[in-house]
């Protein structure tokens, strides 16, 4: 693999040197994150006034709790706009260990990987399709000496972003991890 070579990290990419190795971050922001805002804040009020509608009913009345299915929806909505706003990935590296945390929101659980553990860090474009429109993410995996592979990073990634997450944690473990880069077919 002859990955994208740069002077630092790219952009979108914070780097934080710690006693025993590395913390890279990256945060879930985007511009379509910022998109969104403006339609949840209309949903807000299609529901505000739904119930302020139907508040004077009677409770018995069918109508009456119409809106609390629109407040669920609105509620998973909210978390879907706050995490994309406000999460992070972090990655550690240090020479023997590589775990990957998502937050401050939950979602899903981390990864610890002993460096021992680690064969080969694949970076792997993912074709994805947003109703018209087709985009290109990339992952970067770990394949373990067992042979099962472990999804590091799989969340709106470029080819430089992984690759350079990917060429920190050779060099942070002692250069043993070998790194492949799959191909876009």
């Amino acid at each position: 693999m002859d990955p994208p070579q740069s002077h630092g990290p790219p952009h979108g990419i914070r780097v934080e040197t710690i006693e025993d190795g590395l913390v890279i971050s990256r945060s879930w922001r985007n511009a379509a994150s910022w998109g969104v805002v403006p339609v949840f804040l209309m949903f807000s009020g299609l529901i505000f006034a739904l119930f302020r509608a139907t508040h004077l009913m009677s409770p018995d009345h069918p109508a009456r709790w119409f809106p609390a299915g629109f407040a669920v929806v609105g509620g998973i909505f909210l978390y879907g706009v706050s995490f994309r706003l406000f999460n992070r990935t972090r990655i550690r590296i240090t020479p023997q260990v590589v775990r990957v945390d998502h937050g401050p929101l939950p979602w899903k659980p981390g990864v610890t990987l002993p460096v021992a553990d680690l064969q080969t860090l694949r970076v792997m474009p993912v074709a994805m399709s947003y109703s018209s429109r087709k985009a290109l993410h990339w992952h970067l995996l770990a394949r373990r000496t067992d042979g099962r592979e472990t999804p590091l990073i799989v969340h709106d990634v470029n080819r430089e972003q992984a690759c350079y997450i990917a060429r920190e944690i050779t060099r942070i473990t002692g250069g043993t991890v070998e790194i492949q880069e799959a191909s876009i077919e």
